[in-house]
C-alpha cells in the first residue's frame, strides 16, 4: 500500500521547544512492536512512550505533551478511527501516523494525518516522524 499525504499543514509541529525532543506516542497492541518503535525513534532523537491498548494511550496522552501519535489500526476494544477522534478531543491538532499492515477498511482519513503499510519497514516510518518534525 503506498503511503497516503493529506494536507502537508496537518503534519508540522509546532510547539515543539528547539532544546527539547520531540515526544511521540505509540499505541500498538503488540509489545514487540512497541520495542522497535522505541529503540528507532530514541536512537534518531525523539522521546518516545508507548501503550498495548487504546485506553492506556489515551491515560498517557492525558498526562502527557505529546507531540505526535504513531498507532496501529486494530485494537480489540476500538477502531482506529474511534481513536483518533478520542486523541483529538484532547489535542486537536496533533499529528496522528496509522502504521499498520491491515489494509484499513474502517479508517476515516480525515482524522489522521498519515497512513502507512508496515511492509514499508521501519525507515519508512522514521521518515514519516522526521518530516513531521522539519516542516
Amino acid at each position: 500500500m503506498q503511503s497516503q499525504w493529506l494536507e502537508e499543514s496537518t503534519l508540522s509541529v509546532k510547539n515543539v521547544e528547539s532544546n527539547s525532543r520531540p515526544s511521540i506516542l505509540c499505541i500498538d497492541p503488540s509489545p514487540g512492536m512497541l520495542l522497535i518503535y522505541r529503540a528507532l525513534l530514541e536512537a534518531n532523537g525523539y522521546s518516545v512512550l508507548t501503550a498495548t491498548g487504546a485506553q492506556a494511550g489515551l491515560e498517557l496522552l492525558k498526562q502527557s505533551r505529546i507531540n505526535a501519535v504513531v498507532m496501529d489500526s486494530e485494537f480489540q476494544e476500538t477502531s482506529a478511527t474511534k481513536l483518533a477522534r478520542e486523541i483529538k478531543k484532547i489535542y486537536k491538532d496533533l499529528p496522528l501516523v496509522v502504521f499498520s499492515s491491515s489494509s484499513h477498511p474502517e479508517v476515516n482519513y480525515a482524522e489522521i494525518s498519515l497512513v502507512l503499510d508496515k511492509s514499508r519497514g521501519p525507515k519508512a516510518l522514521l521518515q514519516a516522524i522526521d518530516k513531521i518534525f522539519k516542516s
